[in-house]
């Protein structure tokens, strides 16, 4: 099993396919001088959900069911592991960072004959939330945002899974020090669950060489073992970002119309607003 999965993550060297992930995460935690070497490192500072499941992270500001996260939703239920949604609700919001700007405007896709129909929807004023951190965000409905995104999930996603909020864990880790921070979050993924994640992004492009590889070096050298990262989408296919952070219409609201999809889910802005917008 070992030889397998050196030759599959050989022909990539920072992920692994999703298909040898969960048995590799398997091998390596029956290795207790592995798991107690990688624990003591963390100094036993390990979300609980890792400890007590085989967990599928997706880690993002706020759990929303974009086609991203259902993608690793699907994966979980398909693995028999449980999808765990990460997020931060300690951390500030700023509209120049383009995952957080999307969840103040969240892009709804519609496939239709003519191909994907993209609609922004505007459910706060992100000039007046800018440095607010998320967990007291409110939408123009007066609703908490961190609740309007959660509550989607409930509605709109099935199977197994988990909506963590790690804002704790990250404060206790070097919330801030790059470096430092991402020393301890990547430990996590060593022997203790499977990190779903793109480090090849156009947003951040030097994160990957600058920060990623040198402590993925550090930690081969320190344990002889690197994190169990996956891409967060199909890896047969072309990464398509718009897509991935996009909400399915369909899966949102089968049987609505978009004005009772808005009231439904209580976004508070006019039917007009469901309209394509630039970025």
């Amino acid at each position: 099993m070992k030889g397998e999965f050196m030759d599959a993550i050989a022909r990539d060297d920072l992920y692994t396919p999703v298909e040898h992930a969960l048995s590799e995460l398997r091998r390596r935690r029956q290795d207790q001088a592995l798991v107690s070497m990688v624990s003591e490192f963390l100094g036993g500072d390990i979300p609980e959900y890792l400890l007590r499941d085989d967990c599928f992270v997706l880690p993002r500001h706020i759990a929303t069911p974009n086609n991203e996260a259902l993608y690793v939703l699907g994966q979980a239920n398909a693995h028999g592991a449980l999808a765990v949604f990460s997020q931060d609700t300690s951390d500030r919001f700023t509209s120049v960072n383009n995952l957080k700007r999307r969840l103040a405007r969240p892009e709804i896709c519609e496939e239709t004959p003519a191909g994907r129909v993209y609609r922004k929807i505007d459910i706060l004023d992100v000039p007046a939330i800018e440095g607010q951190t998320l967990g007291e965000v409110r939408c123009r409905s007066g609703e908490r945002l961190v609740e309007v995104h959660n509550r989607l999930f409930d509605r709109a996603a099935s199977g197994r899974y988990l909506v963590a909020d790690d804002a704790a864990w990250i404060d206790r880790n070097h919330r801030g020090d790059m470096v430092a921070h991402y020393r301890r979050f990547l430990a996590l993924f060593v022997v203790h669950g499977i990190l779903f994640e793109d480090f090849e992004t156009a947003d951040d492009p030097l994160f990957l060489q600058l920060y990623v590889r040198p402590l993925l070096a550090e930690m081969d050298q320190r344990w002889g073992y690197r994190p169990l990262i996956v891409r967060p989408y199909c890896r047969h296919s072309e990464p398509d970002e718009r897509f991935d952070l996009s909400h399915d219409m369909n899966l949102l609201h089968r049987s609505t119309s978009p004005v009772d999809f808005i009231n439904n889910w209580q976004f508070g802005i006019a039917a007009s607003e469901l309209a394509e917008r630039p970025e």
